[in-house]
This record gives C-alpha cells, sequence and structure tokens, in this order.
C-alpha cells in the first residue's frame, strides 16, 4: 500500500503466498477491489511507448493474437497440432492447459482460418508455435484479448439479431459444451457449474461502479446474456457473465 500499488496488484501479490502458507486470503486486512477501478491494458501508460510494445516487435505473435486471443503464457505452450475443429464444425486454437489447469477451446470465424493456418504450417519447432523470443516483448497481449472479446460480443450480437434460428442454435452449443466441461470437472473432482436458462435470457444491465465508467465512456448499460455468454465460454474460458464485461467489455 505504501508503495501506492493498486488493490488488484495487491490481491494478486497476497494469493499465492497466501495458498503456500495456508491463509485465507479473506482473514488478510487490505484494500478493496473495485473492477471498475482497475488499470490494467487500460487507457495509456509509459510502456506503450517503448519500441517492443508495438505490432513490429513481434508482427507474427501480435496478428495472431489479434484473432486468438488468449493469455501469454498459454502461446508458448502452443504446439503445431493444436489448430483443431470442435464438435459444431468451428476451428478453433486448442489450449491444452490455461489458466487454473484448464482445457480451452479458443473459436476463431472461418473467414480467419487461412490468416492461423498459415502460422500453424511455419510453427518455431517440431514442438512450438511460437519461439520464446518472439515471447520476449511487451506488447499489451491482455489489451488484444479485451479487443477480441468485444469484437465478438458484436458479432454474436449481430448474428442473434439477424439470423433466424441462431439463437437457439447458439444457445444449444453452449449448453453442450456446458455438459461437457462439467463431465471434465466432476473427473478432476470439482463441482458442476449450475446451468440456469437465465443465463442465456433478458439483458445483464450494468449497475454501481461500472455503469459509471460505462456511462462516462459512452459504453452499452446493458449486455444480451446470450452473446455475452457465447462470449464468456468460447473465447475467454471465464463462463461468467460478470467478469466477461468488467474486465473485459469495460476495458477502456
Amino acid at each position: 500500500v505504501a508503495q501506492g500499488r493498486s488493490p488488484s496488484t495487491i490481491h494478486t501479490y497476497l494469493a499465492g503466498i497466501c495458498r503456500i502458507c495456508g491463509v485465507p486470503l479473506a482473514d488478510i486486512q487490505k484494500p478493496i477491489r473495485v473492477v471498475a477501478e482497475n488499470t490494467r491494458s487500460r487507457g495509456s501508460k509509459a510502456v506503450d511507448e517503448r519500441k517492443d510494445a508495438g505490432r513490429d516487435a513481434s508482427p507474427r505473435l501480435y496478428d495472431f493474437a489479434s484473432i486468438v486471443g488468449i493469455r501469454r503464457n498459454e502461446y508458448l505452450h502452443l504446439t503445431p497440432d493444436d489448430l483443431v475443429f470442435d464438435d459444431f464444425g468451428h476451428p478453433c486454437v486448442l489450449v491444452r492447459k490455461g489458466k487454473g489447469g484448464k482445457r480451452q477451446l479458443q473459436r476463431i470465424l472461418p473467414e480467419e482460418l487461412p490468416a492461423i493456418k498459415a502460422v500453424f504450417d511455419a510453427p518455431a519447432d517440431e514442438e512450438h508455435l511460437f519461439s520464446r523470443d518472439e515471447l520476449k516483448n511487451k506488447i499489451d497481449l491482455h489489451h488484444l484479448r479485451a479487443l477480441r472479446a468485444q469484437q465478438m460480443y458484436k458479432y454474436y450480437l449481430n448474428r442473434i439479431q439477424t439470423e433466424k434460428g441462431y439463437r437457439e442454435q447458439l444457445i444449444s452449443e453452449i449448453k453442450y459444451t456446458w455438459e461437457q466441461d462439467d463431465d471434465a470437472r466432476k473427473e478432476n473432482g470439482y463441482r458442476a457449474k449450475r446451468w440456469s436458462d437465465m443465463k442465456v435470457t433478458g439483458n445483464y444491465i450494468l449497475r454501481g461502479n461500472n455503469r459509471k465508467l460505462a456511462k462516462k465512456h459512452g459504453l452499452p448499460l446493458q449486455y444480451d446474456r446470450l452473446a455475452l455468454l457465447a462470449v464468456s465460454v468460447f473465447h475467454l474460458s471465464h463462463w461468467r457473465h460478470d467478469v466477461t464485461v468488467a474486465n473485459y467489455l469495460l476495458a477502456v
């Protein structure tokens, strides 16, 4: 706190220590995190002016990340065999072990497949799609991930609003994926997530600080729950409306 670290950074520093020492994080007196006050990948920062922070630092990675939108460490572990298709025929990038050990099929659009395939056709080596040198930069990959989430929300919303039968199709794909993930969770000893049709019905309404932030930047004050969940499930692997809105769609 004395060093001026943000509440979110303080929470991150404490989390690992508390886990190792067996101390409940809730027992630690610390500043309260307010998502709307997050600074990561938001606004302009001094690091953005560095030569290794722009696209020129790693063009192949930058262009790939703008489409795929995963985390920095996940790019490092991609292999030449990780371009796949899901059970619905959608092209995907397979993240074998993402944050929290999650396996994720990261969807891409059919028209984006040629650009992604070109990268997979020229891997760094037999085991890695990208070399460690390609990852040694200050490109804000989390910002690119947020931009991708925003782009895909608009994509799903447009199709829901303009294509007859697409809402039902998307609900079916989400529920299938949800059930598959629950089966995997049970096998690993975790509780299943609770499904409710409310997750894909109506709008998610912003309140409190998030609503103030949205108003300040001229952003929507409500989001279609179905389009939101599609982004969360198929592109972020968070499975939650609130995290998707607060950390990605409002990341400006």
